[in-house]
Parts: structure tokens; C-alpha cells; sequence
């Protein structure tokens, strides 16, 4: 199914209800019956494509849902929560999906995360024949080391795993106060 049909687009909205205010302000002037026929018909084609929307997940807002799945499992400190969403192929610089584990581990049993947060997502191409796509988005991680102002841009790559499921596959962590355009390094953890 194409992807802006069940995305949500505004314009897969605008467009009928444009069409529905025409027929309706002509048919009200001209009482013509096939302006009211028109106008039903584009207020339930616009039904029809708010009942896609509802009814079908596309990738893009598959990974957007797990990207706040993962905040979310990080803000309770579940890293088993978390993982499900981390592809056996992970890949961070030297790092792979074993050795993140480890990381993850242990700052949760060092650090205090009391929040996290995304935000402002920005899809990137999904190819499905390569079994990849990208998501840019904001975030911001509260704990007992940080002032709590701070936030960062995240570029993630994600893998379209055997069983249909997206997960991630690499990032690369962006300062936006201080350098936008070059990948910042993660404590203990490297640079990609």
C-alpha cells in the first residue's frame, strides 16, 4: 500500500474536504443533486482514508512508534525493553549489539536516568529493497549528570529484520549547540 496513503498526510485530507466545500457551496446555490452527491462522496473518501491511517502501520511511523518505545524503556531503566528494538546486526563504530548491551548495563547501574525525550522526527528514505531506512529526531536525556537543558540530533539507520520488524541498526549523535555537522563521540562508547 502506497505510503501516503497511510501516513496521514494532511494534503490525502485536504484535497477531499476542498473538493466536499465546492460541491457543497454549489450545491446550495444551484440545489443541483449531483453537487450533494459529489460532496458525500468526497467526505467518505476522506473517511475512507482516515480508516487507513488508522488501520495500517507504515514503516515510517513503525519506527517512530519503536523510537519511542525505546526512550520510553530507557526512562524506566528496562535495557531488556529497549533491546528488542536493537538488531542482531548493530553496528557502532567497533561496537556491536553485545558490547552496547554491556554498555547500556552498566550505565543504567551507574547513572540515575530520570528522563528521556524524543522528538521532532524527520523520516528519512525507506528502501525496502535493501531493507533499510533512516529517521532523524531531537532527544534529551535527564540524569545526575546533566544540567537538563541540553538535547541532541540523532541520525539513526534501521534494518528491516526477518520477521518484518524495523530495528535499529547504527546512529551517529549530533551537538547542535556546539557542532551540527560532525558526529560527536559517546562517552565510553566511541565515535561511529
Amino acid at each position: 500500500m502506497p505510503a501516503w496513503l497511510i501516513e496521514g498526510d494532511p494534503v490525502v485530507y485536504l484535497v477531499p474536504a476542498c473538493v466536499a466545500l465546492v460541491c457543497f457551496a454549489l450545491w446550495r446555490r444551484t440545489r443541483k443533486r449531483r453537487y450533494a452527491i459529489a460532496g458525500v462522496v468526497a467526505v467518505v473518501l476522506a473517511g475512507v482514508f482516515f480508516l487507513l491511517d488508522r488501520s495500517f502501520e507504515s514503516d515510517r511511523e513503525q519506527i517512530e512508534r519503536k523510537t519511542q518505545e525505546v526512550a520510553a524503556a530507557v526512562q524506566r531503566h528496562d535495557v531488556a525493553g529497549a533491546f528488542r528494538h536493537i538488531s542482531e546486526d548493530f553496528h557502532y563504530g567497533g561496537t556491536d549489539k553485545k558490547a552496547l548491551r554491556s554498555f547500556a548495563d552498566n550505565n543504567v547501574a551507574h547513572r540515575n536516568v530520570t528522563e528521556m525525550t524524543v522528538w521532532g522526527f524527520e523520516p528519512g528514505a525507506v528502501d525496502r529493497e535493501a531493507r533499510t531506512a533512516g529517521m532523524t529526531f531531537l532527544f534529551k536525556v535527564r540524569g545526575n549528570w546533566s544540567a537538563g537543558g541540553e538535547f541532541f540530533r540523532c541520525e539513526s539507520t534501521w534494518k528491516l529484520d526477518p520477521d518484518g520488524q524495523w530495528r535499529l541498526l547504527t546512529f551517529k549523535i549530533f551537538n547542535p549547540a556546539i557542532d551540527a555537522k560532525s558526529p560527536m563521540a559517546v562517552p565510553n562508547l566511541g565515535t561511529p
